[in-house]
């Protein structure tokens, strides 16, 4: 009985890394996906500011 929720302990902690890692990653394409449009709306807004 110990060893059981000794491995369920375990495995539990596995899912939480699990779970890190995806979130981890998932921010990171999030941020890539936002460095990339930076540079649009910068352009955008200068040009805003030459027509203002």
């Amino acid at each position: 009985m110990e060893t059981l929720s000794r491995n369920l302990e375990v495995s539990v902690c596995y899912i939480q890394l699990f779970v890190c890692l995806g979130h981890g990653s998932l921010a990171f394409l999030h941020y890539t996906d936002a460095l990339s449009t930076w540079p649009i709306v910068g352009n955008s807004l200068q040009a805003q500011i030459r027509v203002v």
